[in-house]
């Protein structure tokens, strides 16, 4: 819970090009919120570090709203292909367990997805197939549970973005390096050349910036690959 220190201020937003609101985008957010966030490889959601602490905060807020005093985590979740996870536990998908381990199956990412109720999904630009690998039981579902899915680059810009974030927190960039810190992994040859070049991108503008594309579901599921 160390980020309800966060608030709208901290965070610039453009839709399509246009300065808005923080309300304006995060407004139906609310404590019922489930997100997913799809992992290919461990360290590939760090580019989606502003819309993550971004839903983090109006999550907050709806308690906020109500009290001062709380205790409570939103239901975020990681879903990576690889073993160990890395663990975005300082972004506040928190307990661990949350960051889950699914494998390269996209039949098992999408029964993970399901299982966990997600109503937002957070999906890496890539590879975009010519049609759905969904079966009949799991397409109803999805469609039933997700109600907004937006495209992110682990290299912070994507190629058509229609929303842009841009935060100041330093904060914000070493919850994110933390990631790079996961206890399995931090002396990993390639952690360890993955964190350098994270931050050497981060070093070479003092705010943190980072684009998404909002798509549609039926796009969305062309890149569960």
């Amino acid at each position: 819970m160390h980020s309800t220190i966060l608030r709208h201020s901290d965070f610039t937003i453009w839709e399509n090009d246009q300065s808005v609101q923080f309300e304006q985008i995060f407004k139906d957010v609310s404590k019922r919120t489930r997100i997913g966030v799809v992992t290919p490889y461990r360290f590939a959601g760090v580019g989606a570090s502003n819309l993550i602490m971004a839903f983090v905060t109006a999550f907050y807020d709806c308690y906020r709203a109500d009290s001062d005093e709380f205790f409570a985590y939103p239901d975020y979740f990681t879903f990576q292909q690889q073993t160990p996870v890395a663990h975005y536990t300082m972004m506040d998908i928190w307990p661990p367990h949350r960051n889950v381990f699914v494998g390269a199956n996209s039949a098992d990412l999408v029964n993970a997805i399901i299982d966990r109720g997600i109503d937002v999904l957070l999906i890496p630009e890539g590879p975009r197939r010519s049609s759905h690998v969904l079966d009949r039981i799991q397409l109803p579902a999805v469609q039933r549970l997700i109600s907004a899915c937006y495209l992110y680059s682990p290299t912070n810009e994507v190629q058509t973005p229609t929303l842009a974030i841009e935060t100041e927190r330093q904060e914000i960039i070493d919850w994110t390096t933390a990631v790079f810190q996961t206890p399995a992994l931090k002396d990993d040859p390639i952690t360890q050349q993955a964190q350098v070049s994270w931050q050497s991108s981060v070093k070479r503008n003092p705010k943190l910036r980072q684009t998404f594309q909002k798509v549609s579901l039926d796009d969305a599921l062309l890149y569960l690959t």
